[in-house]
């Protein structure tokens, strides 16, 4: 089941910031200068190697999949890792994320489509705790 990230009015806490958030392909990580050598994003895979990063097409159910994240607001920009077993979020150009910066990590607040027994989709309020790759001051 993939999670999908919703644009949302919900009120959060103050202390929480928002700024647009996007996908970044490895490649285009990989490919800035000045990116530090990360073997688990950047190597080439290994045999023991089970995470796949954006893109878990053909993937065995359950095999952590990470992603890299662009978030932006007006007085900085912070690539962040996240790693899961829910197939990734989704979400549409542009769309707004709430989060809270905390030391080396970042809280991640979304929305999460879920469905119940009977079939029906619901939303539920999720967060996660994202690894900060990188924080650039605008």
């Amino acid at each position: 089941m993939h999670a999908l990230l919703f644009l949302t009015a919900l009120a959060f806490a103050s202390d929480f910031t928002s700024g647009t958030i996007k996908v970044l392909a490895a490649d285009e990580w990989c490919a800035r200068p000045g990116i530090p050598d990360w073997p688990e994003i950047c190597g080439a895979p290994g045999a023991g190697q089970t995470t796949l990063f954006n893109g878990s097409a053909g993937a065995p159910k359950g095999t952590p999949y990470s992603q890299i994240l662009e978030i932006q607001t007006s007085d900085a920009i912070y690539v962040v890792r996240r790693t899961s077993l829910d197939g990734g979020l989704q979400f549409s150009p542009g769309a707004k994320a709430q989060f809270q910066v905390d030391g080396k990590h970042l809280l991640l607040k979304f929305d999460r489509e879920v469905q119940d027994r009977s079939g029906q989709k619901h939303l539920k309020h999720d967060h996660d705790r994202l690894d900060i790759l990188q924080m650039k001051k605008k």
